[in-house]
Protein backbone atom coordinates (compact mmCIF):
# COMPACT_ATOMS: atom_id res chain seq x y z
CA UNK A 1 0.00 0.00 0.00
CA UNK A 2 2.76 2.72 1.13
CA UNK A 3 5.00 1.72 -2.15
CA UNK A 4 1.45 2.09 -4.36
CA UNK A 5 1.06 5.81 -2.59
CA UNK A 6 4.91 6.40 -3.15
CA UNK A 7 4.57 5.49 -6.68
CA UNK A 8 1.79 7.63 -7.52
CA UNK A 9 3.68 10.33 -5.45
CA UNK A 10 6.83 10.40 -7.38
CA UNK A 11 4.89 9.92 -10.81
CA UNK A 12 2.58 13.10 -10.11
CA UNK A 13 5.49 14.95 -9.19
CA UNK A 14 7.91 13.89 -11.63
CA UNK A 15 4.80 14.97 -14.19
CA UNK A 16 4.55 18.46 -12.68
CA UNK A 17 8.03 19.36 -13.11
CA UNK A 18 8.03 18.45 -16.40
CA UNK A 19 5.00 20.27 -16.90
CA UNK A 20 6.52 23.53 -14.98
CA UNK A 21 9.90 23.49 -17.35
CA UNK A 22 7.80 23.40 -20.34
CA UNK A 23 5.36 26.29 -19.25
CA UNK A 24 7.26 29.84 -19.63
CA UNK A 25 4.28 32.41 -18.60
CA UNK A 26 5.37 35.82 -17.50
CA UNK A 27 3.71 36.52 -14.05
CA UNK A 28 1.89 39.26 -13.72
CA UNK A 29 1.86 41.50 -10.62
CA UNK A 30 -0.97 41.84 -8.34
CA UNK A 31 -3.28 44.73 -8.58
CA UNK A 32 -6.64 43.94 -6.62
CA UNK A 33 -8.86 47.15 -6.06
CA UNK A 34 -7.55 47.90 -2.95
CA UNK A 35 -3.95 48.57 -4.55
CA UNK A 36 -5.48 50.38 -7.53
CA UNK A 37 -7.52 52.62 -5.41
CA UNK A 38 -4.57 53.23 -3.09
CA UNK A 39 -1.76 54.14 -5.48
CA UNK A 40 -4.07 56.03 -7.97
CA UNK A 41 -4.14 59.95 -8.10
CA UNK A 42 -7.24 59.86 -10.30
CA UNK A 43 -9.84 56.77 -10.11
CA UNK A 44 -12.77 57.97 -12.71
CA UNK A 45 -15.19 56.44 -15.02
CA UNK A 46 -15.06 57.94 -18.68
CA UNK A 47 -15.88 57.49 -22.63
CA UNK A 48 -13.09 57.77 -25.61
CA UNK A 49 -13.24 60.91 -27.32
CA UNK A 50 -10.32 60.70 -29.42
CA UNK A 51 -6.72 58.62 -29.96
CA UNK A 52 -3.67 60.52 -31.52
CA UNK A 53 -0.39 59.35 -32.72
CA UNK A 54 1.86 60.51 -29.57
CA UNK A 55 4.96 60.56 -31.45
CA UNK A 56 6.85 59.11 -29.01
CA UNK A 57 8.57 55.59 -28.87
CA UNK A 58 9.87 53.67 -25.40
CA UNK A 59 11.87 50.72 -24.91
CA UNK A 60 11.60 50.91 -21.41
CA UNK A 61 10.22 47.09 -21.16
CA UNK A 62 11.93 43.78 -20.15
CA UNK A 63 11.71 42.67 -23.79
CA UNK A 64 13.35 46.36 -25.08
CA UNK A 65 10.78 46.32 -27.89
CA UNK A 66 9.50 49.32 -29.05
CA UNK A 67 6.41 50.69 -27.85
CA UNK A 68 5.20 53.01 -29.88
CA UNK A 69 2.87 55.36 -27.54
CA UNK A 70 -0.90 56.70 -28.08
CA UNK A 71 -2.71 59.81 -26.75
CA UNK A 72 -5.80 58.79 -25.55
CA UNK A 73 -8.11 61.86 -24.83
CA UNK A 74 -11.34 61.11 -22.35
CA UNK A 75 -14.32 62.89 -21.30
CA UNK A 76 -14.71 62.24 -17.87
CA UNK A 77 -18.45 60.98 -16.68
CA UNK A 78 -17.96 60.54 -13.13
CA UNK A 79 -14.74 60.88 -10.70
CA UNK A 80 -14.17 58.86 -7.92
CA UNK A 81 -10.71 59.87 -6.64
CA UNK A 82 -8.94 62.83 -7.21
CA UNK A 83 -9.76 66.24 -9.00
CA UNK A 84 -9.95 66.42 -12.65
CA UNK A 85 -9.84 69.62 -14.69
CA UNK A 86 -12.62 70.98 -17.52
CA UNK A 87 -13.76 66.62 -17.19
CA UNK A 88 -11.28 65.85 -19.62
CA UNK A 89 -8.45 63.67 -19.80
CA UNK A 90 -5.65 62.50 -21.73
CA UNK A 91 -3.51 59.19 -21.15
CA UNK A 92 -0.61 58.17 -22.77
CA UNK A 93 -0.47 54.49 -23.08
CA UNK A 94 1.69 52.75 -25.59
CA UNK A 95 0.89 49.78 -28.45
CA UNK A 96 3.56 47.30 -30.68
CA UNK A 97 4.24 48.09 -34.30
CA UNK A 98 1.76 45.75 -36.76
CA UNK A 99 2.56 41.90 -36.83
CA UNK A 100 5.03 42.67 -33.73
CA UNK A 101 5.14 39.84 -31.80
CA UNK A 102 6.44 38.93 -28.38
CA UNK A 103 6.16 35.84 -25.87
CA UNK A 104 4.93 36.45 -22.71
CA UNK A 105 4.62 40.14 -23.40
CA UNK A 106 2.86 42.89 -22.36
CA UNK A 107 -0.63 43.52 -21.90
CA UNK A 108 -1.21 46.97 -23.31
CA UNK A 109 -4.39 48.58 -23.95
CA UNK A 110 -6.58 49.75 -26.71
CA UNK A 111 -9.97 51.58 -26.24
CA UNK A 112 -12.95 51.56 -28.49
CA UNK A 113 -13.86 54.90 -30.12
CA UNK A 114 -17.30 52.83 -31.24
CA UNK A 115 -19.71 50.46 -29.70
CA UNK A 116 -19.75 47.10 -31.34
CA UNK A 117 -22.90 44.29 -31.67
CA UNK A 118 -22.55 40.78 -31.16
CA UNK A 119 -24.14 38.17 -33.06
CA UNK A 120 -25.44 34.73 -31.87
CA UNK A 121 -25.89 31.88 -34.14
CA UNK A 122 -29.69 32.37 -34.73
CA UNK A 123 -28.68 35.79 -35.72
CA UNK A 124 -30.02 37.40 -32.93
CA UNK A 125 -27.99 40.95 -32.74
CA UNK A 126 -26.82 42.83 -29.42
CA UNK A 127 -26.39 46.12 -30.23
CA UNK A 128 -23.59 47.47 -27.27
CA UNK A 129 -23.01 51.14 -27.22
CA UNK A 130 -20.12 52.60 -27.05
CA UNK A 131 -17.90 51.57 -23.91
CA UNK A 132 -17.58 53.40 -20.59
CA UNK A 133 -13.83 53.01 -18.98
CA UNK A 134 -12.92 52.44 -14.95
CA UNK A 135 -9.57 54.32 -14.92
CA UNK A 136 -7.15 53.96 -12.08
CA UNK A 137 -4.45 56.39 -13.08
CA UNK A 138 -0.91 57.99 -11.94
CA UNK A 139 -0.52 62.06 -13.37
CA UNK A 140 2.71 62.66 -15.33
CA UNK A 141 4.78 66.01 -14.89
CA UNK A 142 3.76 67.24 -17.82
CA UNK A 143 -0.24 66.68 -17.00
CA UNK A 144 -1.09 63.25 -19.15
CA UNK A 145 -2.22 60.46 -17.18
CA UNK A 146 -0.99 56.77 -17.28
CA UNK A 147 -2.54 53.62 -16.01
CA UNK A 148 -0.94 53.18 -12.41
CA UNK A 149 -0.22 49.53 -12.79
CA UNK A 150 2.22 50.71 -15.24
CA UNK A 151 2.94 50.90 -19.27
CA UNK A 152 4.04 47.65 -19.52
CA UNK A 153 0.84 45.96 -18.11
CA UNK A 154 -1.53 48.37 -18.17
CA UNK A 155 -4.49 46.59 -18.71
CA UNK A 156 -4.43 45.90 -14.87
CA UNK A 157 -5.34 49.69 -14.56
CA UNK A 158 -8.62 49.27 -16.66
CA UNK A 159 -12.16 48.17 -16.66
CA UNK A 160 -14.11 48.29 -20.01
CA UNK A 161 -17.83 48.67 -18.64
CA UNK A 162 -21.15 48.31 -21.02
CA UNK A 163 -24.24 49.52 -20.16
CA UNK A 164 -26.86 45.85 -20.53
CA UNK A 165 -29.80 46.30 -23.31
CA UNK A 166 -32.53 48.09 -22.72
CA UNK A 167 -30.35 50.91 -20.59
CA UNK A 168 -30.14 53.63 -22.49
CA UNK A 169 -26.94 52.29 -24.74
CA UNK A 170 -27.53 48.60 -25.59
CA UNK A 171 -30.62 47.06 -27.25
CA UNK A 172 -31.44 43.64 -28.72
CA UNK A 173 -32.85 43.20 -31.92
CA UNK A 174 -34.55 39.29 -31.87
CA UNK A 175 -34.06 36.62 -35.45
CA UNK A 176 -36.88 37.56 -37.76
CA UNK A 177 -39.65 35.03 -37.40
CA UNK A 178 -39.02 32.03 -39.95
CA UNK A 179 -42.04 31.18 -41.95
Amino acid sequence: MHRCLLLVLLTAATSLALFLHRAGARLLPSWPYERLLREADVVVIAKVMSVADAYETTRDNPWKAEFVGLNTTFDVEATLKGKVENDKLQVLHYRLKPDVLIQNGPTLVSFRLRGMTITTTKEAKVELGKPSYLLFLKKRKEGRYEPVSGQVDPSLSVREMYRPPGDGGAGVTAPAARR
